[in-house]
């Protein structure tokens, strides 16, 4: 058993020593997340919105990662929610990180990941950022083009290589296929020019697209991989890396979709690569937190509407967020459910994520002001 910042591990349990259920700013201690709620409330401007994070919640969704893909390594997506109390967690907990930019590489690095378990995973980089990668040491990058493997060449020519595949044909929210990936057809020839580059591609990934249910849609990539896998040795390449992406819900509503979808995964990898000299990794993000963040948000303002359909007067409430913040997209695929909770005079709107509440477990909250 050891101590890490405050963590003690043991196996793969992982147990906080210290209270998170208390604010960044003051380290109060709160008895119950509606207490947090209401004092915090009373303490910010009425326009301001913040959010609670229920870090139980990332533990349960590592366990279940852990039970239902044991052998594929996550690398949590930056991108996702890229607070660092999150990032110091994802650290702790043994996962590796999936970067698209220079920045979240720093982030990363900050929050102390190490470079060796950090994936660029953007296939267009800047030069800027490869020369930044090579001077860390953060040398696993995706690519899906000749011109890509020109610009390595000339920036970081000993990086590891990921050939990113397209994946295509499911019932996904996010398609990424159209922008990102190379065709099957071409990846020989991929291939061809990173050996006269005197390049090093150590493997294949793709991604279905965000929130995708079906499992079908991973399968065939995982197979088209297993013919990359093989077409490689011809040009003396020994790939020992397969990323399946991402793609999975974070939703509480939808761990069903989860459960069944890794499950296939998890039979396909072990079909297609079953000698044990293949290292699976995956880049969830929603799935890691989409389930474990909560918004507080005041209603600034309503009014009544008449609806002339139904002949009747409905009310609108105006809130200190936006479609342009929180609600930007596709938010209606996470359980977001209204609470009322009257601060005083103030009644603040909470939109809880995570069912009606947090987990039934040990709380962790931690606010995060949403400035």
């Amino acid at each position: 058993m050891n101590e890490t910042n405050g963590f003690v591990k043991n196996g793969t349990e992982i147990k906080n020593v210290f209270d998170f259920l208390s604010s960044k700013s003051s380290h109060e201690f709160y008895e119950t997340v509606y207490d947090f709620l209401k004092q915090t409330g009373k303490q910010l401007p009425e326009d301001q919105a913040f959010y609670t994070f229920d870090l139980a919640d990332i533990l349960w969704k590592t366990q279940l990662w852990n039970e239902k893909l044991p052998n594929v390594t996550p690398y949590y997506a930056v991108k996702a929610n890229a607070d660092p109390v999150l990032m110091k967690l994802f650290v702790l907990l043994g996962y590796g990180f999936d970067c698209s930019t220079e920045g979240e590489i720093r982030l990363a690095i900050k929050s102390g990941a190490d470079p060796r378990k950090i994936i660029f995973a953007h296939t267009i980089k800047t030069r800027k950022a490869l020369r930044y990668a090579s001077s860390i040491g953060a040398d696993l990058m995706t690519f899906d083009s000749k011109e890509e493997l020109f610009k390595i060449s000339e920036e970081f020519p000993t990086a590891r290589l990921i050939l990113r595949l397209k994946a295509e044909g499911g019932q996904e929210v996010y398609n990424l296929s159209k922008k990102f990936g190379s065709d099957l057809s071409a990846a020989e020839e991929l291939l061809l020019q990173a050996k006269e580059l005197n390049l090093n591609i150590v493997g294949i990934s793709f991604h279905v697209g965000g929130l995708c249910e079906n499992s079908n849609v991973y399968t065939s990539a995982i197979e088209k991989s297993r013919l990359v896998f093989e077409a490689a040795q011809k040009y003396g390449f020994k790939f020992t890396i397969m990323d399946i992406g991402a793609g999975f819900f974070g939703s509480t509503e939808k761990e069903y979709i989860f459960r069944k979808v890794s499950q296939d995964i998890k039979k396909s990898l072990e079909g297609n690569f079953p000698n044990g000299d293949v290292e699976f990794i995956a880049e969830p993000g929603c799935y890691c937190v989409g389930s474990a963040v909560s918004l507080t948000t005041s209603i600034l303002g309503k009014k009544s509407v008449h609806q002339k359909e139904t002949n009747q007067i409905s009310r609108e409430y105006f809130v200190s967020d936006s479609f342009y913040g929180s609600f930007f997209e596709h938010h209606d695929m996470y359980d977001v459910k209204p609470v009322p909770v009257l601060v005083s005079f103030l009644i603040v709107f909470t939109i809880i994520s995570a069912e009606m509440g947090f987990r039934k477990t040990e709380k962790r909250i931690v606010l995060i002001p949403n400035l």
